[in-house]
C-alpha cells in the first residue's frame, strides 16, 4: 500500500450534533454505532460561509474540499450500498448525505488536523497489518485485538462495510476510520453461504487500531474540525447532499 492520500478506504434515530460526532468516532473507538441518515437540525441562525472553489484548483473527481482534503465523488458512493442496506427508503441523495455525516466528512476532518501524527500512525499500521497478513505474526507493537460481535450497531460501519465483501477467516485490507487506521480479521456470520448481508447480520471480528488523534479528545477534535475547516463545494451538482447542519455552523 502506497503512503496514504487525502481520500477515503440504521433505522435511525435523529442524533444532536455533538452525539453525532460522538458516534462517529465511536466507529475509530471500537465500540461504533449504526448513526442517523438524517442529519440533525441546525444550531444556530448564522449561516457559514462555505464557498465554492476556485475553478481548476481540483480535479474533476472531487465532490468537495474539506480543510484543504479532497473528498471525492466516489469516496462518498463507496458507502452507498452500505447506507442503502441500512436504509433502502431512502433516494441516492440522502444516502450520500447519509454517508457524508456519519462516515466521509469525519475521516476528512481528521486528515486535515493532523497529517503528520496521520502520516507516522500509517507506517505503523501498514508494517503490522503486512505482517500480520503475510505471516500471521503480530509485531511487539501492535494494538490489541478487540473482540466484537453485533450488527453494525457493535462493529461499527466501516468494518461492517468491508465485511460485506470477505469471507471468514480472512483479515480486511487496512481502513481509515475517524483518527485511526483500522485491519481486522473476520471470524464469523450469520449469514448463509453466498447470501447478501443484510441491515441486521450479526459478524464477529477481530478489530486492531492505531490512532493518530486522540482518544480521549477525539471526538471535541472531529467536531472542531467539521465546524471550523473551511469546505469548498467542488462540483455544484452535489451540493445538496451536503448535510444541512453545515449551512448554520460559522466557519472560517
Amino acid at each position: 500500500m502506497r503512503s496514504p492520500q487525502t481520500t477515503h478506504g440504521a433505522a435511525f434515530a435523529p442524533l444532536s450534533r455533538k452525539a453525532l460526532l460522538l458516534a462517529t468516532l465511536a466507529a475509530a473507538l471500537i465500540s461504533p454505532g449504526c448513526d442517523d441518515p438524517h442529519v440533525a437540525g441546525p444550531t444556530t441562525k448564522s449561516p457559514s460561509p462555505i464557498r465554492m472553489a476556485p475553478e481548476g484548483k481540483y480535479s474533476e473527481d472531487v465532490a468537495f474540499a474539506l480543510g484543504g482534503v479532497e473528498i471525492k465523488k466516489a469516496d462518498i458512493d463507496a458507502y452507498l450500498p452500505l447506507m442503502r442496506l441500512i436504509d433502502p427508503h431512502l433516494v441516492d441523495a440522502s444516502l450520500r448525505r447519509a454517508a457524508m455525516a456519519n462516515l466521509v466528512l469525519p475521516i476528512a476532518a481528521g486528515q486535515a488536523l493532523d497529517p503528520a501524527s496521520r502520516e507516522e500512525a500509517f507506517q505503523k499500521a501498514q508494517a503490522i497489518h503486512t505482517s500480520v497478513r503475510e505471516t500471521g505474526v503480530f509485531p511487539p507493537d501492535a494494538p490489541p485485538a478487540n473482540l466484537l460481535t453485533g450488527s453494525c450497531k457493535d462493529v461499527g460501519l466501516i468494518p461492517f462495510n468491508a465485511a460485506m465483501s470477505m469471507e471468514p477467516g480472512t483479515y480486511s485490507g487496512l481502513l481509515e476510520a475517524p483518527g485511526s487506521w483500522v485491519f481486522f480479521k473476520l471470524i464469523a456470520t450469520n449469514q448463509e453461504e453466498g447470501m447478501p448481508f443484510e441491515a441486521e447480520t450479526q459478524i464477529t471480528i477481530q478489530r486492531y487500531d492505531v490512532f493518530y488523534l486522540p482518544m480521549e479528545a477525539g471526538a471535541d477534535l472531529l467536531q472542531a474540525g467539521i465546524d471550523t475547516l473551511p469546505l469548498e463545494i467542488v462540483d455544484p451538482e452535489w451540493e445538496h447532499i451536503i448535510p444541512p447542519v453545515l449551512l448554520y455552523t460559522p466557519r472560517e
